[in-house]
């Protein structure tokens, strides 16, 4: 992916994808995908475990502890 936004919170380079910058040449695109694709089981199960910040279960559970605490202080 390109290096924009908050996408470097989620996103680590050689561990699960790549971040490019905006202007990219083709050569890093095209080194990226075959770093992906010579260790696509590495990649894949690093990214899988990357993603449990985007499970409702987890976020919903942040979110009450947070109020929780909130409302705990005051």
């Amino acid at each position: 992916t390109t290096d924009t936004g908050d996408i470097a919170r989620f996103v680590k380079s050689n561990y699960n994808g790549f971040l490019l910058p905006l202007s990219f040449p083709d050569e890093a695109y095209i080194a990226s995908i075959e770093s992906l694709l010579n260790d696509y089981a590495t990649y894949s199960e690093q990214a899988l475990a990357s993603s449990v910040v985007f499970n409702a279960d987890s976020v919903a559970n942040g979110l009450i502890r947070d109020i929780d605490k909130v409302l705990t202080n005051h």
